[in-house]
């Protein structure tokens, strides 16, 4: 007898797994049991035995088709009897309805987050992704499809498994914005269907942007996200994952850009081009119809943000170098390499003044193109410095004659760009030009050789290092702070520097562990920021090690009328350091080197006078210069007033030193005459110790003999001194160069095939690149 208890005949279910439960009993015992499924246009049926008994529970599993499912359980006893009325159920199957979406999409301004070459910054999905690209408040953006092989067309997946047909429309939407930036034709999907739509990226037909806020915060959390409208009833079970599909960015603020183009002559010429002699002229139309929109394209700022002027007065001015009057090019072909730099920095110089007189970013000035030769280095259609943040950096050197990306490639030097044409180095970039609607495939980029805008574009990583500058504020005046804290709170105050413009490190307004306050000459709170410390460093090898103490160091913008700053404990409200701001600058002169003086190689006393009206404590530190190089430390700081400098190192020619004297907060310069160091013309001493006369087997000296003899690898060692330094050895074979050793002991294991007679050379250098030579033949059997 079998007894069907669960469920009930007629029952419906939204699920489609159920389990039939019951019994089976017979007097001689049950030994098989399973059951008989129908429905509209198919049918299973299952059985399998068990132990004999006169009781068997029964739950059985059971997956329903859609609609009507007929059950039959049937059982045999040891006879082979079945039942001859076997129990029947009529149950309904009829699934919850739902509708879900998928889609991949990815958000484009320059280049893309699944860049080819530069790797993929896309992540998370199927519902939810994560652009790691940061985009740009107020620049033009478009939808791709994802992944970058796919990027020319959004394909979105529909299941609907209503009963009944649905129609809406695709949606695009931003955040923080809330604004619809795209929506499809209305759609229709059959009911119990799955179909993917596909549409022409990119989307929307005309860009769209993130709305700008202001400079404050300097980033807002963003979104695109994909739904349907009129929102049907999206719910699963569905084939497909998403009710909507989101792409999170990170919307960046970025300052503007502001490029002053400076035509610049000598009194007596050359001329100025044709196409500079009116305003506008060719150049200016080149620099609004091509240089501008490419350079917007590429660069990380809002639409309109970069703006190109060239000033409609042109300077034409004689530049006094060394004595020197530059007034043509016939008097600056004479200029040597190192009054041509000076020349150039005369011009870097002023850029730095008028970029602020004019509240501009940087300034281009455009030279005839030998101004931009140099004796020995050659010409070159640009010149800038390279600068991290905090640099000088306002002006770059580019030919009046250049109709290319030099401009845009010289002042990203000055945000920190390096050249990407040095071998091994991707110099490709792949992108997409917004506002041209054009794909970038394959053009070199901004930090190539000089080349067309045509063939340019930006890659990856460059933009996101310029994206990270401009993220940043521009340029301050900023007052950097240091100072040695230990796990009691105790703090040593290192020399704070007020520097006329820098990078912010710290925000004011901001909270932590530690604050510090700033006040007025009355004590007034003019503000406060928070930070925090950690003791903990890392070695490598070796990983976290916890020290007593540790510095802190940041920069904060500068505040006027400043007074006093007090450092506290957030949490106990002590006050642990205080330092006050005097009105006075240090005032510095130097004494030694003095103008023109020429100076040995080796050692020099630095000597100068140093004085502050407030009477405070000064420290210094002390640059260098060769040129017109940039300045580089030689010294660590002092209180002293002298620094005794190595100048064995230095190759000859003209330099400067620099002192820079701090009170603690304001800073005062003091920098010297041009002197030379005079070249080094004593050549090294060198030796070649062994082999010596002796015979050798295996590299170990046997007994003396007439000449050297060796059986086998042998290493060959080298004595040498100078009266400016070694500055290294190298070792020959017959005058092939084989080694150079540049730390003493010199020495080499010779450890090639080798039969017969040859010839060991060694070749010692100093600083200066003099040279001394000693030779010795061998004889040697190694096999």
């Amino acid at each position: 007898v079998v007894v069907i208890e669960y469920p009930e005949d007629g029952a419906t279910f939204t699920e489609p797994d159920i389990h039939v439960t019951g019994t089976a009993t017979d007097n001689v015992g049950v030994i098989q049991i399973g059951y008989i499924q129908e429905w509209e246009g198919g049918g299973m049926e299952d059985s399998w035995p068990i132990d004999s008994t006169t009781y068997y529970p029964f739950d059985i599993e059971i997956t329903l088709h859609e609609g009507l499912n007929t059950i039959t359980i049937t059982a045999s006893d040891e006879a082979g009897n079945e039942p001859e009325h076997p129990p029947i159920r009529h149950v309904f199957y009829k699934p919850k309805e739902g509708l879900l979406i998928d889609a991949v999409f990815q958000p484009v301004q320059v280049v893309y987050p699944d860049d080819p070459k530069y790797g993929n910054d896309m992540s998370g999905g199927p519902c939810v992704w994560n652009a790691g690209l940061n985009m740009v408040a107020g620049k033009n953006t478009y939808i791709f499809g994802y992944p970058y092989n796919d990027r020319n067309t959004i394909r979105i997946t529909v299941h609907n498994n209503y009963s009944v047909d649905k129609t809406f429309s695709f949606v695009f939407r931003i955040y923080p914005d809330d604004k619809i930036i795209w929506r499809s034709d209305p759609v229709t999907i059959p009911a119990k269907t799955k179909r993917i739509y596909a549409y022409q990226a990119p989307l929307p037909d005309t860009p769209f942007q993130w709305e700008r806020w202001g400079d404050n915060p300097k980033q807002k959390d963003g979104e695109v996200v994909l739904y349907l409208d009129p929102d049907p009833p999206v719910k699963s079970p569905a084939d497909c994952n998403c009710q909507v599909v989101t792409v999170k960015v990170k919307v960046k603020h970025t300052h503007d850009l502001d490029v002053l183009f400076l035509p610049f002559t000598f009194g007596d010429g050359p001329d100025f081009p044709n196409d500079m002699a009116s305003y506008p002229s060719n150049f200016d139309k080149w620099r609004w119809f091509k240089l501008e929109p490419w350079w917007q394209a590429i660069y990380p700022v809002r639409e309109g943000g970069l703006d190109t002027i060239r000033s409609h007065d042109k300077i034409r001015q004689n530049i006094t170098v060394d004595g020197v009057t530059v007034s043509n090019l016939s008097t600056f072909r004479n200029l040597n390499g190192n009054q041509v730099y000076k020349l150039w920095n005369r011009l870097f110089s002023n850029a730095v003044a008028l970029s602020w007189m004019k509240l501009c970013d940087r300034i281009v000035w455009l030279l005839h193109p030998e101004v931009l030769r140099h004796p020995t280095g050659g010409i070159a259609n640009g010149w800038a410095y390279q600068c991290p943040p905090g640099a000088i950096k306002q002006g770059v050197l580019v030919n009046w004659n250049i109709r290319s990306k030099t401009p845009a490639h010289e002042i990203s030097h000055t945000y920190g760009l390096d050249d990407c044409y040095n071998p091994g180095q991707k110099s490709n970039a792949v992108g997409y030009w917004v506002n041209e609607k054009k794909d970038i495939v394959n053009k070199k980029d901004l930090m190539w050789f000089t080349n067309s805008i045509s063939n340019s574009w930006i890659k990856k990583p460059n933009f996101k290092s310029l994206l990270k500058r401009f993220n940043e504020q521009r340029d301050p005046e900023v007052l950097g702070i240091s100072g040695i804290i230990d796990k009691n709170d105790n703090i040593e105050l290192n020399p704070w520097y007020k520097l006329e413009n820098g990078y912010v490190d710290l925000e004011w307004g901001t909270t932590g562990e530690y604050s510090i306050k700033a006040y007025n000459g009355d004590g007034m709170l003019l503000d406060e920021a928070g930070f925090n410390i950690s003791f903990t460093t890392f070695m490598d090898p070796g990983g976290e090690i916890l020290v007593n103490e540790t510095v802190f160091a940041f920069r904060v913008e500068w505040i006027d009328g400043l007074h006093r700053i007090d450092i506290i404990n957030a949490t106990s409200g002590e006050i642990l350091a205080t330092r006050t701001v005097s009105p006075n600058s240090p005032q510095v002169s130097i004494l030694t080197p003095y103008s023109g003086e020429n100076v040995q190689p080796g050692l020099y006393n630095i000597t100068w006078n140093a004085y502050d009206t407030d009477g405070d404590q000064m420290t210094f530190y002390v640059f260098m210069r060769n040129g017109s190089s940039g300045w580089f430390p030689i010294s660590l700081s002092t209180q002293k007033n002298y620094f005794v400098a190595d100048f064995s190192q230095h190759k000859e020619g003209d330099y400067q030193i620099e002192v820079v004297a701090t009170d603690g907060v304001n800073t005062g310069t003091g920098i010297s005459e041009t002197f030379t160091i005079l070249p080094d013309t004593i050549s090294p001493i060198v030796s070649i110790e062994k082999p010596g006369r002796a015979l050798y087997i295996f590299d170990r000296e046997i007994m003396p003999f007439l000449f050297p003899i060796s059986i086998g690898k042998i290493t060959i060692e080298a004595n040498a001194s100078d009266n400016i330094g070694v500055s290294n050895i190298s070792f020959y074979i017959d005058d092939e160069m084989k080694n150079v050793s540049f730390e003493s002991p010199y020495s080499w294991l010779w450890n090639e095939k080798a039969m017969g007679l040859h010839k060991i050379k060694v070749v010692a250098y100093d600083y200066a690149g003099n040279t001394a030579v000693d030779e010795q033949r061998i004889w040697i059997f190694n096999l």
